[in-house]
């Protein structure tokens, strides 16, 4: 008896850390993609003579394409977790409206005060990562700090915005540096 005592303890401390990892990999993955679609646009404008603006445009969808590819695969495994443990949360529909709102409000937000495509991502970035932590919060009385700072670090980079290129790095540097909170988090429960 003692064994399965045991064995259910590790599955959940695996179901823990999965879903640390689940949050890690959203920054993850952005840190690297926005780079990247901002370098391979640079790269057929140079070599190809593709506008810059159509490559970003059609790199950036496809992105998110990936994006949404390779969060399925996460979070189907999360709730393969949870099943094993039986300990599926319900997420209330209110919570899960008000983290899509927050997007296109913030994508409004950003439209009304900013003057560039660089400031308009980090106004965007920055506001829907604060707003986000704020849905948490108000739905599950969770403090993710992590992804505050994210939003702070980006808001704080608009005084310095050169251009689309500084807005990239800012955004690659923020997100990086809240997937590694979110890891070294997880690694230390």
């Amino acid at each position: 008896m003692e064994e399965l005592s045991e064995a259910l303890k590790a599955i959940e401390r695996e179901l823990n850390f999965a879903k640390k990892a689940y949050r890690a990999s959203v920054f993850l993955y952005w840190a690297w993609a926005m780079p990247g679609v901002y370098l391979l646009a640079q790269i057929l404008l140079k070599y190809a003579g593709i506008g810059e603006g159509s490559a970003i445009q059609w790199l950036s969808l496809a992105a998110v394409v990936g994006f949404i590819v390779e969060e399925r695969k996460t979070f189907r495994r999360v709730i393969q977790l949870e099943e094993a443990l039986e300990h599926i949360e319900e997420t209330p529909r209110g919570y899960v409206l008000a983290q899509v709102i927050v997007w296109p409000l913030s994508a409004l937000i950003a439209s009304m005060y900013t003057e560039n495509d660089g400031l308009w991502m980090l106004v965007f970035i920055g506001l829907g990562l604060l707003l986000l932590t704020g849905v948490e919060f108000i739905f599950t009385g969770k403090r993710d700090w992590k992804t505050a700072l994210a939003g702070v670090i980006l808001l704080s980079s608009t005084a310095l915005c050169t251009g689309f290129g500084y807005a990239v790095m800012a955004v690659a540097f923020a997100f990086s540096l809240t997937a590694y909170l979110h890891l070294k988090g997880a690694m230390r429960e």
